[in-house]
């Protein structure tokens, strides 16, 4: 499979609507014999909006959020040396769900990570540049092709910073996050945890 990483300023619902198709097809078979039920699943599973939930579980205290907050409240990043590679999410997709990637949001009002770089399903994939959504002044930008992780994979994200980033304890420094959808089992929407 080809990426063409780019962000744009203009949600591409086509291609959005395409990829959760393409996940909900897999995750049907993958599921058997659960059956998709939209948001509100009573017995399959559904799909709801990308929380740090889901990309935290695996990885509680670390790269996303920092010490001190818990991983399933918000999106951030406490700590970052500057202009040095390192890993803001790292973890096994849990079993119970599939992530779709549609783009990143950042609500800092001077946001100095300036790249991001995707690791999914085993691929490295070219890292994207954030300034673009800088100078189009939005605080999100959307993949023009999304990324569909499947469960059990292993899924990075990997930032950099122009200079260091470094909040109080427990408290992000930059509120950056990922935008999409999670497809999964209701046993997983349902948790509280």
């Amino acid at each position: 499979m080809t990426y063409l990483l780019r962000l744009t300023d203009k949600r591409p619902d086509a291609v959005i609507d395409a990829a959760v198709a393409e996940a909900i097809q897999n995750a049907t078979v993958r599921f058997q014999p659960l059956q998709f039920e939209y948001e509100y699943p009573r017995t399959g599973f559904g799909i709801t909006t990308l929380t740090p939930k889901a990309v935290a579980a695996s990885n509680q205290g670390t790269g996303l959020q920092g010490t001190g907050v818990v991983s399933s409240t918000i999106w951030g990043v406490s700590t970052l040396a500057a202009n040095t590679w390192a890993d803001w999410i790292n973890i096994n997709v849990d079993d119970r769900i599939y992530i779709v990637v549609t783009g990143v949001f950042n609500r800092t009002s001077t946001p100095q990570i300036s790249n991001i770089r995707f690791k999914a399903n085993g691929e490295d994939l070219p890292w994207v540049n954030l300034d673009q959504m800088y100078n189009w002044e939005v605080s999100q930008a959307y993949l023009q092709r999304p990324l569909i992780i499947s469960p059990t994979n292993n899924f990075t994200v990997r930032a950099i910073a122009e200079k260091a980033i470094t909040g109080a304890s427990g408290v992000p420094a930059e509120r950056i996050g990922l935008l999409g959808y999670i497809l999964a089992k209701r046993t997983y929407l349902i948790s509280e945890t």
